[in-house]
């Protein structure tokens, strides 16, 4: 071949591999987080999706999500807009409560598994859905076997409220740590833990001060805070110490 010596085309071959190879190692068919092979990884797939569903309910939505978002940063309660936004929209409020639980069921598959299984999500996400209703429907027999039926309502605009816009607000954060590096990770997964101790903490406040301000005794409200409060979180945590 033009007088090129067959060594030195063998020994040049080596160093340069042929297109074809090279475009074949570059092609990302197997997933980063998801774990197998394919064109897009099931954590992607899902990100995907939530960012479609969370426009569509913004979009959609009549401004329930804005509006839930205002009443949450509120000191204040503002029965307009309870009236006016949160309540005539439940489905889409029931919309982005889904995609809040889903994000928390990410976040605590990633702390069990250390990356995205499908099926612990679902789980999780069923457990949040289950323990929200029920919280609901134990604030409205309590409301009714104590004749506070208006502070069982405001009560559960809260529950509402404050189960939708926590998992929406941390989703960058919790969604970016199947991404990331270890050591990135460690910080995010503090950060997380830091905000998430420090909406415990507004929201147990901000239904001590509902519950004085309906003149509830002090009995019932340790009785209904360590009940309906902290004894699905120390539910919670026991599943994942045993899951660890």
């Amino acid at each position: 071949m033009n007088g090129w010596p067959c060594d030195t085309l063998l020994n040049a071959s080596a160093f340069f591999p042929p297109v074809a190879e090279e475009y074949a190692e570059a092609i990302p068919l197997s997933g980063a987080a998801g774990g197998e092979g394919g064109v897009i990884s099931d954590i992607l797939l899902c990100v995907l999706l939530y960012l479609a569903l969370l426009a569509t309910v913004q979009l959609r939505g009549r401004g329930v999500l804005a509006a839930a978002c205002i009443y949450f940063l509120k000191r204040k309660n503002s029965e307009q807009l309870v009236d006016k936004k949160i309540a005539p929209n439940l489905l889409p409020l029931f919309f982005a409560l889904c995609l809040s639980f889903f994000t928390l069921s990410l976040l605590v598959v990633y702390l069990v598994h250390g990356r995205f299984v499908p099926l612990s999500a679902a789980n999780y996400l069923c457990f949040l859905l289950a323990y929200h209703f029920v919280l609901l429907g134990v604030i409205r027999v309590l409301g009714w076997v104590f004749n506070a039926r208006d502070c069982a309502r405001e009560v559960a605009i809260n529950v509402w409220v404050y189960n939708t816009v926590p998992g929406i607000v941390l989703s960058p954060i919790i969604l970016t740590l199947f991404y990331v590096r270890p050591s990135l990770s460690e910080a995010l997964l503090t950060l997380t833990a830091l905000l998430l101790a420090v909406y415990l903490i507004l929201r147990l406040a901000r239904w001590v001060k509902i519950l004085f301000e309906h003149g509830v005794p002090i009995f019932y409200l340790i009785l209904y805070l360590c009940a309906l409060e902290i004894l699905p979180l120390l539910v919670l945590y026991k599943m994942l110490a045993g899951s660890f």
